[in-house]
């Protein structure tokens, strides 16, 4: 028995949410972590790059975005969290390599509660997973 809950697509208690994969680091070439991953970011910039909704200023550091959000309607966090570790579980090496040149890496997840109260369930082969390749998962939650 895994003990593993089942997942729920209509996850009641859940208005929205999404799982994004952040790289960030001051010399971070995007066109470099794409090759490495083997997966297109949905974002990506370089330090020194105009920084969009701030026309006057640049971005300090390089960063590359995965995320799940407008790709996945499900409201079971589990689901966005599968979908990330499903493009980047057979890259251990890379993050490996990554990390020990001192790059951010992390997985901040949005969830925005329906009623104010409930939250998300984290799976433990995805606790597993994420661990495994030495990357922190948070929530960022919202409540009405």
């Amino acid at each position: 028995m895994s003990g593993e809950s089942p997942y729920d697509d209509n996850y009641e208690t859940c208005e929205r949410t999404y799982a994004s994969l952040r790289i960030i680091h001051r010399d971070l070439d995007p066109s470099e972590i794409t090759k490495l991953l083997g997966v297109e970011p949905v974002e990506a910039f370089r330090a020194g790059d105009l920084h969009p909704p701030k026309p006057d200023r640049v971005w300090e550091y390089g960063g590359w975005f995965l995320s799940s959000r407008d790709v996945l309607a499900s409201r079971d966090l589990r689901r966005h969290l599968d979908w990330l570790l499903q493009r980047i579980i057979q890259r251990r090496g890379v993050f490996v390599m990554l990390l020990t040149r001192d790059y951010i890496i992390d997985v901040p997840c949005y969830w925005r509660s329906a009623y104010g109260h409930g939250g998300p369930v984290l799976s433990p082969s995805q606790m597993r997973g994420f661990a495994d390749l030495n990357i922190d998962v948070w929530i960022d939650f919202y409540s009405v």
